[in-house]
């Protein structure tokens, strides 16, 4: 994958012949109506994926029922998590709801911190009282059993992206405890990313590692893919620019052999995009770097986007820059697939020359 092979007219103006522009927006709306309903269907499948905590409404009764029965039978995470999806979508309304909701998430965690669900537990660094109840928590459970494996894993995914350097510290303990597994090695060598800003020298050589891993026929192909998902952006943050292009390429081509209805395809094909776009804005290619933007979010729906949302790091970068209409060309599309409000009142605020507030989804 070449990095001239983005789209020549993303995000440029058209020329001025009214002919064209008529048979262009036309082909547009074709597009665009097309992609709606190939959307529509894979976030149809995004809605039946049982692992995702997202907020939902239940019944009076249903939520009664769910309470009492939770007093008596503590460990039933099917039952918590409903709980836990009722109460987040009242939080920011409703202070009961809002007490309701850390009281379930602290007793998931202290009760079945080994679920798979452990790592999308609505809980950030930035609710500092929740945050450090949680820690606690995790703390006590790592006091109780310091060589568990299964805790300490668990503990490290759970600060994946929370707290990335402790996630990496945890990740590390878990190496020294199994230093005759490959598989824990690898996933201690991704941590590390989160160590670049505080130790450059040991993500420099977790960064090494991890590329005699990546080039080791022996390495399974969905571990080869694993690590693959990660280079691009180890290398960005390490500034070795022409390896993030070369790999963010190399991610682009995997993701083009996955199903179309790929859950996977989703994010990387749009991480990929915008990593190979921040360095050609790092490097003044500006032309190109709005190319790369734009086709990042031609993408398909995937798990990460219908929930969290696109990566605006870049497009905060072009708003600063004074590049307004092609931050506005980002969001219109990102509407194919992330249906939030907050969206269109940002395009409204770029159309008036207002700067909008992107700080909550810098990635």
């Amino acid at each position: 994958m070449s990095i001239d092979q983005a789209p020549c007219n993303a995000g440029e103006k058209l020329p001025n012949k009214w002919l064209f522009r008529l048979w262009r927006a036309a082909l547009m709306r074709l597009k665009q109506a097309w992609r709606e309903q190939e959307n529509e269907k894979i976030r149809e499948k995004v809605e039946r994926v049982p692992s995702l905590i997202r907020p939902m409404k239940l019944s009076v009764d249903v939520l009664l029922r769910s309470e009492r029965h939770l007093t008596k039978n503590p460990k039933n995470s099917l039952e918590r998590i409903r709980l836990i999806q009722h109460y987040c979508l009242y939080r920011k309304t409703d202070v009961e709801a809002a007490r309701r909701l850390s009281h379930h998430v602290k007793a998931f965690v202290a009760n079945n911190p080994l679920d798979e669900n452990i790592p999308l537990l609505p809980v950030n660094s930035g609710e500092a009282e929740l945050y450090e109840a949680v820690q606690n928590i995790w703390l006590g459970h790592i006091e109780r059993d310091p060589g568990n494996l299964e805790i300490l894993k668990a503990a490290s995914m759970f600060y994946a992206w929370r707290d990335p350097a402790l996630s990496a510290m945890i990740g590390k303990r878990v190496v020294e405890l199994s230093p005759s597994q490959k598989e824990d090695i690898i996933r201690h060598c991704l941590g590390v990313m989160g160590t670049v800003e505080t130790d450059i020298e040991y993500a420099t050589n977790a960064y090494e590692a991890l590329l005699l891993a990546y080039h080791k026929k022996t390495l399974s192909p969905r571990r080869r893919f694993e690590i693959l998902m990660q280079l691009p952006e180890y290398a960005y943050k390490l500034g070795r620019f022409d390896d993030t292009i070369k790999y963010a390429g190399e991610l682009l081509k995997e993701v083009e052999e996955l199903p179309a209805d790929s859950l996977q395809y989703g994010s990387n094909f749009h991480r990929a995009c915008l990593w190979i776009a921040r360095v050609l804005f790092e490097r003044g290619d500006i032309k190109r770097a709005k190319q790369w933007f734009i086709w990042s979010v031609k993408t398909r729906p995937s798990l990460y986007l219908c929930t969290a949302g696109p990566d605006l790091y870049l497009a905060e970068q072009f708003v600063l820059a004074g590049e307004r209409q092609i931050v506005i060309n980002y969001l219109t599309h990102a509407s194919l697939f992330w249906k939030e409000g907050i969206l269109f009142d940002w395009i409204d605020q770029l159309k008036e020359g207002k700067k909008p507030d992107f700080s909550a989804y810098l990635i």
